[in-house]
């Protein structure tokens, strides 16, 4: 048995390479330490993708049993009958380890849904969680925990410089964030530049429980973003009986600006630093590369709104 619980990050990952999963101690289904977990997500972006999936595999669940199967059985057939049937109506865990060889049923294929559908892939690692936390070993918990903290680190924690905000066009600006409210779920458009009164997106949501009208400004500006700006967008946002106004821009706010928002619920602030977050959450890290593409979709639509009356 290799201990390698005080293993530097590229030992630990080469012999985890060399070793089979039960020569290790603590099992290569997690990382050893925080220390060591830390580091990997710091420079997770760095890692190669197979390198990235080979772990993923360590940590994910794959069809098998574990040693700890052997005691659960033997709890199980010693409980009361009427007990015992309780529990396999209850849970289709318990039906499996009685029944099956192999009671855990794997995970692995939500590599298959990478790097598109990251998001779908993290909650099926979540659900099996909540089905199984009962009966996981303590370890197999750890590395599920671990590969959902992976998988954010590299497809949703990515920092991008803010020049690559600040070298869009204004009018391509607006568009990415109109990109990013129809990912949101809303029905988003741009208006016309001769009526908006500053408002360039307008974003509806029709959905029960969540009826909306979003007025959204966009400032593609280097410099902070002043009080002015929300004060004239909270006037609008009032005459026009909108749900609520949004101001993002590729800068910050100035201290003023955030006490004044925070007065005003209706009012919403996105600095250069949310809208990259957002748009990794939505669109994936690589949205920057892609962005271009974005903008052409949205250059077939023929069709602009005014936002008043809409």
């Amino acid at each position: 048995m290799i201990d390698v619980s005080n293993y530097g990050l590229i030992d630990w990952l080469s012999i985890i390479k060399k070793e089979k999963f039960d020569n290790i101690f603590p099992p290569s289904c997690c990382f050893p330490n925080d220390a060591l977990r830390d580091e990997y997500l710091a420079n997770v972006h760095l890692v190669d993708d197979a390198d990235f999936r080979y772990l993923l595999r360590r940590f994910l669940i794959p069809n098998t049993s574990f040693l700890t199967d052997d005691f659960q059985r033997k709890y199980l057939i010693n409980l009361p009958k009427r007990e015992l049937i309780e529990r396999i109506r209850k849970h289709e865990f318990t039906r499996r380890i009685l029944i099956n060889k192999n009671p855990w049923e794997g995970i692995t294929w939500i590599l298959d849904l990478l790097p598109e559908e990251v998001r779908e892939a993290i909650s099926v690692v979540d659900s099996y969680l909540t089905a199984h936390i009962g009966f996981l070993p303590d370890f197999r918990i750890s590395g599920l925990c671990d590969s959902i903290e992976i998988l954010r680190a590299r497809y949703f924690s990515k920092e991008h410089p803010r020049e690559t905000l600040l070298n869009m066009k204004p009018k391509e600006f607006e568009k990415i964030v109109k990109a990013l409210y129809e990912n949101l779920g809303y029905d988003a458009k741009l208006t016309k530049d001769s009526y908006d009164d500053g408002i360039d997106i307008v974003a509806h949501s029709d959905k029960p429980g969540k009826k909306e009208k979003i007025f959204i400004q966009c400032k593609r500006y280097n410099k902070d973003i002043g009080v002015e700006f929300l004060r004239n967008l909270l006037g609008v946002v009032n005459s026009e009986k909108a749900t609520k106004g949004v101001l993002v821009c590729s800068s910050n706010f100035t201290h003023s600006a955030k006490k004044f928002a925070d007065k005003n619920p209706n009012i919403e602030l996105l600095d250069w630093n949310i809208l990259c977050q957002l748009l990794n959450n939505e669109m994936g890290v690589d949205w920057p590369i892609k962005y271009h593409e974005i903008i052409r979709a949205d250059e077939n639509e023929k069709e602009h709104l005014t936002y008043k009356g809409c």
